[in-house]
């Protein structure tokens, strides 16, 4: 007889599906809810399930209410199939089929007619079943084939589909549901017939409490608890994530991602909103990481996935773009390390040539002497290119490929100046990483959005003490003034955040970090066309603090200051400790944080304009304390002068200027020399001149040139660059408009000189 059973086996092989085939792929977020599923061949919404995988809860009822011996017999319960005869023949119709979980299985393996053959087919294959499988496997077929309504089998679809939450998590009421409902999907299916589908439910409930399985209070309870369902559909969170895990992992069914699901459909639903108000064609991506593992726990790579205007399938998380000027926080950082700069280092913002090159600032204006934090928050140009050229702009592209931030740049060209501005390609993706980095002591974060226990060890980007300053000096910055309105202004800001613009506007970023995430916001077009009058402070800047604010309503975390970082007094225009500096050299003092106490000199152009000794020496008559010349004859005495930067002479009180704090020249030493301290001179207008203009159609033009001046001169009106000439040209200014009017000129070595006049009306 086993003989013959086992050949009719070899003959008619059980139809048990291949997993690889069998199963949608499904990609999960960190707490078991699916964020996106993709059908199988069949569309079919089937996801893949484990005895582990479920809760005891569920299989507890399941086995209680459809095959409390299920562990113990062969497949076939007699006992219930005479009852089942027994109640067919006296109502003369199919009341039960007295099948046990086995038999269900062999009936969805290889589907047959409700009649006596069919049920003796089912028998046969039921055998066939458990002569072939454990037990275990036999009940993980069940949870993974049992129809649920529609297109959804298996307990964790139907979980998913209707419930929204993983099998593992039911409740006892949802347990009860799902027990209950493969007996008839299209009949009781909760999201249609809740009615039904509670009646059902409660009639588990009863037989559960019959056995004593669960206690009368938890049955009470569970039987109060209202059914409700979702209608079931597709998943589609999180779509360009999926979209690449599943591209990386094809053959994996369940791919459990480190994704907050509650903050990733929060915040799709806010970029929905937010990007409506867009231009068209433009699109918006937002990635956040958790800075404690460098798990991903949002990952927007387009504002609207279902808009096709907008370019929704490109992923603008892993986009190459032109960063603007969201890389001076690490020129800073680097520089600090380096123990060039710190907090409130002397800082040149005035116009400067680098050979063929020439930054300005968003602005069109310029500020003069400035702090390395006032540059930073103010993110002001010329300064950044200034430190940057003292670093060396390959030194720099290659501490940041060290720490695994690779810069792009056009094909054959070398790294330049221009990366402080924006002059090379970035992704969100490693903006965010470089950023981790403030938070964490120095080190890049290796952000993984698969929840795995491999984490790639961090790499330094900078020291633990740099990136504090630089954190300190970027989370001090305040919010843009479009976001101090009275109902969300703070006194202090949960992140360190830095905006940045690209050539054109067409991408504005914005990113920031905390002591427990950081987080990056890109806005543009995805086809790089611009979008005149969007920049990071303006679009970026207020989508970041919308979502930061989120992130910390209620955990408000703060950085310790590193042993090594200090308070100290520093002197401009040196750069030294207040304490080491003379008191009539230490011009304007300011409270800096330094690294290990050192407070270096102030930088120092690399080329032109290249300061002298400083600060420098020069000789006084002893008598008359007139400037003398250590040639010249009698009685003197050598003294110092701090020398601002020549470049800064226009931004500086008169008192600082070179020739206010030198003293008068003797008359008595016919050769004296001065220091010579690069002066020219605008001539054609003296000083404080008044100009009338007349009552006429056409102002009067007033011929402007310089004396003493080498190579290009910059022409600046009331501050704003008005034009270059050569040196040998003459600047014609238009007096077209009244009241109090300043010219000022600049060489290409920096030396400069300003007339301030008045311009009246003649009427």
């Amino acid at each position: 007889m086993l003989l013959l059973f086992y050949c009719l086996h070899l003959a008619y092989p059980l139809n048990i599906p291949k997993a690889e085939k069998s199963f949608a792929q499904v990609v999960y977020a960190d707490d078991g809810r699916a964020l996106r599923a993709f059908a199988d061949s069949n569309g079919i919404w089937r996801q893949q399930a484990e005895l582990h995988s479920v809760s005891p809860l569920y299989i507890q009822a399941l086995l209680t209410y459809e095959d409390q011996y299920f562990w113990s017999h062969f497949g076939v319960n007699p006992v219930a199939l005479l009852r089942a005869l027994y109640l067919n023949w006296r109502c003369g119709c199919i009341v039960s089929g007295g099948s046990t979980l086995s038999m269900q299985v062999a009936r969805i393996l290889h589907p047959h007619s409700r009649s006596i053959r069919g049920k003796l087919l089912q028998i046969l294959r039921t055998l066939q079943l458990e002569f072939s499988l454990s037990k275990k496997e036999i009940l993980t077929l069940y949870l993974n084939y049992a129809p649920f309504g529609g297109t959804v089998e298996g307990v964790e679809a139907a979980s998913q589909a209707y419930l929204g939450k993983s099998a593992k998590q039911l409740s006892h009421a949802e347990a009860a549901l799902l027990a209950v409902l493969p007996q008839s999907p299209s009949r009781i299916r909760p999201d249609r017939y809740p009615q039904k589908a509670e009646k059902a439910r409660n009639k588990v409930l009863k037989r559960l409490a019959s056995q004593q399985v669960w206690s009368d209070a938890l049955i009470k309870s569970a039987q109060q608890e209202q059914v409700y369902a979702a209608k079931p559909s597709r998943p589609n969170f999180a779509p360009l994530l999926s979209r690449k895990l599943i591209q990386q992992f094809p053959l994996k069914k369940q791919i459990n991602s480190t994704i907050d699901y509650d903050l990733q459909i929060g915040l799709e639903d806010h970029l929905k909103s937010f990007i409506s108000s867009q231009p068209d064609k433009s699109s918006a991506a937002v990635l956040v990481i958790d800075n404690k593992n460098g798990t991903v726990k949002a990952y927007i790579g387009s504002a609207d996935f279902n808009d096709k205007s907008r370019f929704s399938n490109v992923d603008m998380i892993s986009a190459i773009r032109s960063p603007g000027s969201t890389l001076k926080p690490f020129i800073y950082a680097s520089a600090i390390d380096k123990g060039l700069i710190h907090s409130h280092s002397l800082l040149n913002d005035s116009p400067r040539y680098y050979s063929d090159y020439k930054p300005e600032n968003f602005t069109g204006q310029f500020s003069g002497p400035v702090t390395v934090q006032s540059a930073l928050q103010r993110s002001l140009n010329v300064p950044a290119v200034q430190v940057l050229e003292h670093l060396g702009a390959q030194n720099f592209y290659n501490q940041l490929a060290s720490a695994g931030i690779k810069l792009t740049l056009p094909k054959s060209s070398k790294p330049n100046l221009s990366i402080a501005l924006g002059g090379t390609g970035i992704s969100l993706w490693q903006l965010v990483q470089a950023y981790s980095s403030l938070s964490n002591q120095g080190k890049v974060l290796s952000p993984r959005y698969i929840d795995d226990s491999v984490t790639a060890a961090p790499r330094y980007l900078m020291s633990e003490s740099a990136a504090w300053i630089t954190y300190k000096m970027l989370i001090d910055n305040l919010r843009p003034n479009a976001l101090l309105s009275e109902n969300i202004r703070r006194t202090t800001n949960d992140i360190a955040w830095k905006t940045g613009t690209s050539y054109g506007f067409r991408d504005a970023w914005a990113i920031g970090t905390s002591a427990k995430y950081t987080l990056g916001v890109w806005l543009g077009r995805p086809d790089g066309t611009p979008q005149p009058g969007h920049y990071g402070g303006l679009t970026a800047a207020p989508l970041l603090f919308n979502i930061s604010d989120v992130l910390h309503q209620n955990d408000h975390v703060w950085l310790n200051k590193p042993e090594k970082v200090s308070k100290t007094e520093i002197c401009w225009p040196l750069g030294k400790n207040k304490k080491q500096t003379a008191k009539d050299l230490c011009h304007v003092s300011h409270e800096a944080y330094t690294l290990a106490g050192l407070t270096p000199n102030s930088l120092q152009a690399i080329n032109h304009d290249k300061w002298q000794m400083n600060p420098q020496p020069y000789w006084q008559e002893t008598s008359t304390g007139l400037l003398t010349d250590f040639a010249c004859s009698g009685v003197k005495t050598k003294h110092y002068i701090a020398l601002w930067p020549k470049s800064l002479e226009p931004w500086l009180p008169k008192k600082f200027t070179r020739a206010a704090m030198l003293p008068k020249k003797s008359q008595r030493c016919q050769k004296l020399t001065t220091p010579n301290f690069g002066n020219i001179k605008i001539v054609g207008l003296a000083k404080n001149t008044e100009i009338i203009r007349l009552n006429t159609n056409k102002p009067p033009l007033i011929p402007l040139s310089v004396l003493g001046a080498i190579g290009l001169l910059d022409w600046y009106l009331n501050g704003n660059f008005v034009k270059s000439l050569a040196s040998d040209k003459i600047f014609f200014y238009a007096a077209d408009s009244d009241g109090e009017q300043q010219i000022a000129v600049i060489d290409q070595h920096g030396n400069s000189d300003m007339i301030t006049f008045q311009v009246s009306n003649s009427r």
